[in-house]
């Protein structure tokens, strides 16, 4: 399973994972319990759920970098 951590302005948000099959969003507890924190995407509203998709959500493969971007990426990582 791969995972991401995500951060809203230095915070961890949440988790982003992919099984192979499905792709996942889970807010961090924390997170959800503190009223001034606000939802990643108004497509993600804040939820104790995850969100499962069977492909990347929208709001977070347009953080995807693209073109010459996406090539550099892969070689430094």
């Amino acid at each position: 399973m791969r995972q991401a951590n995500v951060y809203d302005a230095g915070i961890l948000a949440g988790i982003l994972s992919f099984d192979g099959e499905v792709y996942a969003f889970e807010y961090d507890g924390q997170f959800l319990e503190n009223p001034q924190s606000r939802a990643v995407s108004l497509t993600l509203p804040k939820q104790k759920e995850p969100f499962r998709l069977p492909h990347l959500h929208p709001f977070f493969s347009n953080l995807l970098a693209e073109g010459k971007l996406k090539v550099l990426s892969k070689r430094t990582f």
